[in-house]
């Protein structure tokens, strides 16, 4: 409807970084769309939940792939963790 009005479109992002290349592929599609927002950077495992070439973000802007997938990998020690107590990863 944002798109049918001429409004640009500021979706709301409070994921990790897997969250947010996702979120990111997502918004590529839209032609209304205006910037991603994202308050994660407080998180200091934000940077080291996934492995990404070029780093994930540079100046404030992220980069997508056009290789097949999201374009990072999870480092799924560095995921383990934070699961909760009694959880496993992809269980």
């Amino acid at each position: 409807m944002a798109e049918l009005y001429y409004i640009a479109m500021a979706p709301h992002n409070v994921v990790g970084p897997l969250g947010t290349m996702a979120s990111c592929h997502c918004c590529a599609t839209f032609p209304n769309f205006l910037v991603l927002e994202w308050h994660w950077i407080e998180r200091p495992y934000w940077f080291t939940l996934v492995k990404a070439d070029p780093p994930l973000i540079q100046d404030g802007y992220i980069t997508l792939s056009d290789t097949p997938g999201i374009g990072v990998e999870l480092v799924e020690e560095e995921a383990e963790k934070y699961l909760r107590p009694g959880t496993k990863l992809f269980a």
